[in-house]
């Protein structure tokens, strides 16, 4: 398998050809090329890297309305805190939610609050 723009001797393409396939088929139907780097809504979501979080679909927003930031944990980590100021400075967030897990899946308990 060839790709135009990969080293086919430094990178494993046989392990990612279902990556680079989909990548393939994604770029070919994207719809969202007027959008800017903004966010619309001015909000910024921090949340945990868990795929099963959707966030834009939780606040009822579309791609281009939010600034998406995710760790382990949705901590704000000193990171995070200084992707934030850039994001408000530039990106027109003026507002931030941060969105955890209230389930832990290793315990099975409610998480408190302030976990």
């Amino acid at each position: 398998m060839s790709h135009p723009h990969i080293d086919d001797h430094t990178f494993p393409l046989d392990a990612f050809k279902d990556v680079i396939d989909a990548n393939a088929k994604f770029a070919s139907t994207f719809q969202h090329m007027d959008l800017t780097g903004s966010a619309a809504k001015g909000l910024a979501i921090i949340t945990c890297m868990d795929s099963r979080i959707n966030p834009l679909e939780i606040v009822g927003m579309k791609p281009g309305d939010v600034k998406i930031l995710r760790n382990a944990g949705a901590r704000v980590t000193d990171d995070v805190l200084r992707t934030l100021v850039l994001a408000t400075w530039l990106l027109n967030v003026s507002r931030v939610l941060v969105i955890p897990h209230t389930y832990d899946v290793n315990t099975g308990k409610i998480l408190p609050q302030d976990a």
